[in-house]
């Protein structure tokens, strides 16, 4: 089996040594398409946000029973969101942060949350975007991931304590998958791969 490797803070993934794209770095390149000027601080600020929100979402996810999670006074409003989204539910997570590989497209991905019943869990913090719907389609085709999973939902966190829910319920998705694979594939070759 292919050797595959993810770094966290680099974001330079490989398996058997060549580099592959992230879920994440595959649909970020295309989201920005088309938008110009690109602001490049707005966007540099909204992935330090969201990584914050998901470290102290993590923290508070892998707790032991009673202990708290403290987080900065602008993070704390989205864990209090997440908060009252796990006690609401009830949810159970057999997976939290869940690093992931496709061999067979070449890519790899970090899945928020794979509940003890099957769904995929995406956390977002920034407004709703359908291309996470597309997102979790490439995660719900990792592999061994496909056969445990039955739903796939994104959970928006808005920053002043609640939360909304996106369902997709047609997990995994073909036509989703085929378009992040065109995506990918798109990618892959304006990058000088294949």
């Amino acid at each position: 089996m292919e050797d595959f490797y993810y770094d966290v803070v680099g974001r330079k993934h490989t398996l058997s040594g060549v580099a592959i794209p992230s879920v994440t770095q595959v649909i970020g390149w295309f989201s920005w398409l088309g938008q110009r000027p690109r602001d490049d601080e707005r966007l540099a600020y909204a992935a330090a946000k969201g990584q914050a929100v998901h470290s102290a979402c993590e923290a508070y996810d892998l707790r032991a029973d009673g202990e708290d999670v403290i987080a900065d006074p602008i993070i704390m409003p989205y864990l209090d969101g997440w908060r009252e989204f796990v006690m609401a539910t009830g949810v159970r997570f057999k997976s939290v942060e869940l690093t992931g590989v496709n061999r067979t497209y070449r890519y790899c991905g970090r899945i928020d949350r794979i509940t003890d019943d099957g769904m995929i869990i995406d956390i977002k913090t920034g407004s709703f975007d359908r291309n996470a719907y597309v997102q979790m389609s490439a995660y719900s085709h990792m592999d061994g991931v496909a056969e445990t999973i039955r739903v796939a939902i994104v959970v928006l966190l808005d920053g002043e304590g609640g939360y909304t829910i996106k369902e997709q319920n047609k997990v995994p998705d073909r036509e989703l998958f085929s378009v992040f694979t065109a995506m990918l594939k798109t990618k892959n070759w304006l990058d000088g791969g294949q």
